[in-house]
Parts: structure tokens; sequence; C-alpha cells
């Protein structure tokens, strides 16, 4: 229908339309970047804000803290400390027993069966009850002379009760003696 019009009237007619579409598409564009870029700018300018805030607040606790933080910071090295002091003592504790039940293993005859090892211990001697079977009677004397500090063992005093020697074969024994240690 266009081409039914003269040619001046149809250049018209499609530069104004060209006019048109530039002008509404120009529009379209700003209505929705413009709000666009105002919400942007307004969110910029919140987050700028907050950040202050939180910045003030965060140097307000820093200095109000540090006075109250080295007082708690103390209480906290010593608690560790004190931890630390129980840890090391009881691993002096197990290196003293476990290294004297190791001896004890290692002077055992090999007819005699050890049934239990109990150690307890007031200020720098400790007290170790030995229980166990043995063969014979023997056996036991055997072991308890091993067992003296004197013939190179570990006890500075040993005792076995006179029950023990009722019996000559399969006898059940229980070995009371006493050891020293240092404490570091």
């Amino acid at each position: 229908m266009i081409n039914l019009l003269p040619y001046n009237r149809r250049s018209f007619l499609k530069s104004s339309y060209k006019k048109r579409l530039i002008v509404i598409g120009f529009f379209a564009i700003s209505l929705t970047l413009i709000p666009l870029l105002l919400v942007l700018g307004v969110l910029a300018y919140d987050q700028h804000l907050n950040i202050e805030i939180l910045d003030k607040q965060y140097n307000n606790l820093k200095h109000s803290q540090e006075s109250t933080n080295s007082v708690e910071l103390v209480d906290q090295v010593n608690k560790i400390n004190n931890s630390i002091d129980f840890f090391i003592s009881s691993v002096n504790s197990t290196k003293i027993v476990s290294l004297t039940i190791e001896k004890i293993l290692a002077l055992r005859p090999t007819n005699i069966l050890i049934k239990s090892i109990e150690f307890s211990k007031s200020d720098n001697i400790g007290i170790l009850n030995i229980t166990g079977i043995s063969e014979t009677r023997d056996s036991i004397i055997k072991y308890a002379s091993l067992l003296d500090i004197k013939n190179s063992g570990i006890c500075k005093s040993i005792s076995i009760p006179v029950g023990t020697y009722t019996k000559k074969n399969e006898v059940p024994f229980t070995i009371t003696c006493e050891i020293e240690y240092e404490t570091k």
C-alpha cells in the first residue's frame, strides 16, 4: 500500500517512521536504564554506609576488649600450662611403669605365668604386686631373687606371703616389692 503513494510522500513516511522508532527505542532504553542506575547507586551508597558502621563497631570492640582480652588471655595460658604439666607428669609416670613392666617380664623364668601386675605409688616409692602361677615353689624363690636389686633387679625390698610355700606344684603366688624412682 505504501507503493501507491507518490515518492515524496513515501520517503517522508519512511523517515518519520525511522524517527519514531528511534524516539521509542530511546525512551524504552532510558525507562529501563535510568531506574536501574538509580537503584544501583542507592545500593552502593547503602553498602558504603554499612561498611563505615561496621568499621566503627569493629574499632570500638577492638579498643574496649584489649584490656579484658589480656586478662582472659593470661587465664587461658595458665589453664593450658596446667594441662600440659598434668600430661607431662602422666607421661613420666607411664614411662616408669612401662619400663618396670618390661624388666619384670624380661626377668621372669619360663615356668612362671604372670596374671596381673598392680602398681601404686607414694612419694618416690612404688609398690608392685605381681600375681601369677608357678610350676614349682622353687621357681617363685628364683624369680624373687632375680627381682632383688642386689641381683641387678628392680625391687628394693621383696615380700612373699608364707602361704605361697604350702604347695609344691602349680603354686599361685603374690610377690610384693618396693621400687624407687625419681620424678622429673
